[in-house]
């Protein structure tokens, strides 16, 4: 996950728990049930400057699905309250 939706999810487990958004580190590999959490289109020029296949790399983003705000709000709030609870 990207910084953004980070800092927002130390923000409020911070209001929710009292617990400084500095003391909260965030890990997460990855998961095949959610929605995507990367802008890959901000990506494409540094990406495709680094690959020998640029024409499928520029299939690959036009084609890949980018994050929704909305759902990228929801998962702060949601690893927020796992924070709150544990």
């Amino acid at each position: 996950m990207k910084s953004p939706v980070i800092e927002v999810t130390r923000e409020i487990a911070d209001e929710k728990c009292s617990i400084p958004s500095t003391n909260i580190i965030i890990r997460a590999s990855h998961t095949h049930n959610d929605g995507p959490t990367v802008e890959w289109v901000g990506d494409s020029e540094e990406i495709n400057s680094n690959l020998s296949e640029p024409d499928f790399i520029k299939y690959l983003l036009k084609t890949t699905p980018s994050a929704d705000k909305n759902y990228l709000d929801v998962l702060a709030r949601k690893i927020a309250s796992a924070i709150n609870t544990s």
